[in-house]
């Protein structure tokens, strides 16, 4: 019985429904190319001589599926192809449909991805019965705040059904159209103390789409270095009169654009003087005259730029040594605490920036950020330098205290300090700059 209803045998020739009665008295009915009026609650009764129902079969609901058409993407009503393009721009709320149709049962899991991000939970499923198709349309909607990060990525809907052994999937891809931002950097790094003679190179890279090219301005007067289409500006050498407010600027299709101000110190040094035995002389700003020339197959020499610092716990320091060594030197290590650094690694919250070639043949300068600094940071840094001949060292003396003994209503007389005690101008401006970048 089907529904309740005594089922009909097929008795034409094709012989779609038949009964077969084994000899054990087991009676099986065979439904060959299943249809959807086939669909139902099937029973089995075994009647008696007198038409009483003697036993009943455990009750079969059948259901007859019915595959659904592929999947795809719809956007302000008008359908997608299969891994289109979207173009939209920056900042925007995209309303996106999946619909999958001719379903039975009805599609009721539909996931959204986009890049690794699962984004099912923010969107909606609906689902309608036709009754033309005698079949269920599923309807997912995905609601997408459009930003630069999606820029790029592959939005994806895939679809479940139990006819299918495996999901349908249907993607577009997302071209996000933003306005210009800027990233800014220096070789030497900031934080290094720049001094005349040294090479020195700002980089403007331009992040936006469509794309548009860096173009650096100064401030106060037009550029006297070149700058090439990678958007490197070269100072090569860097001078006094190259001091002075530079920003990057690009032309872009949704207008003009400049980045913040960057103000670049060139501090003033004098260049080594030539004397009969070799070596050289060069002030380190310190009040004394220190020899930081290279004597020929020698050992290396090197200077602490600042060799004596005051700083604030949780506040950062920077640390700045020139080293002079023919040959080249083999080792190269800061000695802070418990560990010894090479130029390039990064231990937090000390970082050892690469040395970078002066004007000074065969001298580098160094440098040693210690960030977020603590009072038992107070002490003894190293910079040890080893070639071929021999190996030399400068010491550092950091002396870190905490906050409410180094206050900022304290700073004015700090500058009258450094007025009187020239020996500590460098060590100053070091402080006065760190105290300015902690501030903004």
């Amino acid at each position: 019985m089907q529904d309740g209803s005594p089922i009909v045998l097929d008795l034409s020739a094709t012989r779609r429904r038949q009964w077969n009665i084994s000899p054990d008295g087991t009676a099986a009915l065979t439904i060959s190319e299943v249809r959807r009026t086939d669909a139902g609650r099937w029973e089995c009764r075994e009647l008696g001589s007198d038409g009483s129902v003697r036993k009943v079969a455990r009750v079969l609901d059948l259901v007859v599926g019915s595959s659904p058409s592929d999947p795809y993407l719809e956007l302000e009503g008008r359908r997608l192809v299969h891994q289109a393009t979207v173009t939209v721009k920056e900042p925007q709320k995209l309303s996106l449909h999946c619909i999958v149709s001719g379903a039975i049962p009805p599609v009721r899991r539909i996931h959204w991805s986009i890049g690794e991000a699962n984004l099912t939970s923010v969107s909606e499923l609906f689902v309608e019965f036709s009754a033309s198709e005698d079949a269920y349309t599923s309807r997912s909607v995905l609601a997408l705040n459009v930003t630069r990060r999606v820029h790029g990525k592959e939005l994806v809907c895939k679809v479940h059904h139990i006819t299918w052994l495996q999901a349908a999937a249907v993607s577009a891809s997302l071209n996000v159209l933003y306005e210009p931002s800027f990233s800014i950097s220096r070789e030497p790094g900031f934080g290094l103390p720049l001094l005349e003679s040294m090479r020195v190179s700002l980089r403007c890279e331009v992040d936006a789409n469509p794309p548009s090219d860096p173009i650096w301005v100064r401030d106060d007067g037009p550029l006297t270095v070149s700058q090439d289409s990678q958007g490197f500006l070269n100072f090569t050498p860097v001078a006094h009169e190259h001091a002075g407010w530079y920003r990057c600027t690009t032309h872009h299709e949704f207008g003009f654009f400049a980045s913040f101000g960057y103000f670049l110190n060139v501090r003033t040094a004098e260049l080594p003087l030539s004397s009969d035995d070799g070596n050289s002389q060069l002030s380190n700003g310190l009040g004394q005259s220190t020899n930081i020339g290279c004597i020929p197959d020698g050992r290396p020499e090197v200077t602490a730029v600042n060799k004596s610092l005051m700083a604030i716990a949780g506040r950062s320091a920077l640390l700045a040594g020139q080293l002079c060594s023919s040959p080249r030197p083999l080792r190269v290590f800061w000695v802070v605490r418990h560990l010894v650094l090479k130029p390039g690694d990064v231990r937090h919250p000390y970082v050892a920036y690469n040395l970078t070639e002066t004007e000074i043949p065969n001298c580098y300068m160094g440098g040693l950020e210690l960030r977020r600094l603590q009072v038992e940071d107070s002490g003894e840094v190293l910079l040890v330098v080893k070639n071929a001949h021999g190996i030399a060292d400068a010491l550092f003396l950091l002396n870190v205290t905490q906050a409410s003994s180094f206050s900022a209503s304290s700073a004015a007389g700090v500058v009258r300090g450094c007025l009187l005690l020239t020996l500590l101008i460098p060590v100053c401006l070091l402080w006065l700059r760190q105290r300015i970048i902690d501030s903004s």
